[in-house]
C-alpha cells in the first residue's frame, strides 16, 4: 500500500489575512472578524491614523 502527500501552495489575494486556528474558533467568517475589528477601532483616539508601528530605518 502506498501513501501520497499532496502539497498545494497558494497566494492570498491582496487584503486577505490568515487567522490562526485558535482565533478561527471565535471568528468563523469575515463578517464576524470585521465586526470585531470595527468595535476595536471605535476605541482608538480619532486622530490616530494607524495602529501599525512605523518601521525604523
Amino acid at each position: 500500500m502506498r501513501f501520497y502527500t499532496v502539497v498545494q501552495h497558494f497566494t492570498l489575494e491582496d487584503g486577505a489575512v490568515m487567522l490562526d486556528p485558535n482565533v478561527r474558533e471565535y471568528f468563523p467568517n469575515g463578517e464576524s472578524v470585521n465586526q470585531a475589528l470595527r468595535t476595536l477601532i471605535s476605541l482608538f483616539p480619532k486622530n490616530h491614523e494607524s495602529i501599525t508601528p512605523k518601521s525604523v530605518e
